[in-house]
């Protein structure tokens, strides 16, 4: 399946370059199903007017970048090599609320998306979307429950989102089928998707706080591909 090839080649880029391995590999299922399901765009032409944009967490750039050269962006070779290529930002939703935003002024129809993990949840910008009634943006929480010093406790994260305004959808974010239906669902407010995670999914990593910053070795990151 292309998700499976997308993690392989997720864990083989974060063994060479470095990354966070737990929740790039968590949030495989979540770019498959945006990028082979459900944006507007051409790999072809990649800055086409009409194109649907996405910002992606900068903790997420491995997984990003390694779905972008199996959508066809550039070739795959790319993703172990130092180069140019889209890397994510810390200011993923105040840039993607931006978009939004300018979208809305300019009377543009695409749609803006944004794909963060849960430890990055930023109720600034969540209050700001929902009082500006941005029906133009879906944002997709990877809620895999992990950060850097262990596990994260931030519920009920459905209700305090809901409470600014938003649609919340909750879904398996393992399971392509769910994920893209919600990624498709039409509202008159911004959009927010809890996709239930599991870190480390599908290698011996699954659950594991050591997995969120540790580089893996090549026979680790051998074993991992191999589980997959």
């Amino acid at each position: 399946m292309q998700v499976e090839n997308i993690r392989r080649d997720i864990i083989k880029t974060i063994s060479i370059k470095g990354g966070l391995p737990a929740v790039n590999l968590s949030s495989a299922d979540i770019f498959a199903a945006l990028y082979f399901n459900t944006i507007k765009h051409n790999p072809r032409q990649p800055k086409w007017e009409e194109r649907d944009r996405v910002f992606v967490s900068d903790k997420l750039t491995p997984a990003w970048q390694t779905t972008l050269a199996h959508a066809g962006y550039y070739a795959k070779k790319k993703i172990y090599e130092p180069s140019e290529l889209p890397k994510g930002t810390p200011h993923a939703l105040s840039n993607a609320i931006g978009s939004a935003i300018t979208a809305k002024i300019e009377g543009k129809k695409h749609h803006t998306y944004c794909i963060i993990t849960d430890a990055e949840t930023s109720w600034e910008e969540i209050m700001l979307a929902g009082k500006q009634k941005l029906n133009n943006i879906t944002l997709i929480i990877d809620r895999n429950n992990m950060e850097a010093e262990g596990y994260l406790d931030i519920e009920p994260l459905r209700q305090k989102i809901e409470a600014f305004g938003w649609e919340v959808i909750e879904v398996d974010g393992h399971n392509t089928k769910h994920l893209t239906e919600a990624l498709n669902i039409k509202s008159n407010k911004p959009t927010a998707i809890i996709a239930h995670t599991i870190p480390g999914k599908g290698t011996f990593m699954e659950n594991n706080t050591e997995w969120y910053d540790k580089k893996p070795t090549k026979e680790e990151a051998e074993k991992a591909m191999n589980q997959i």
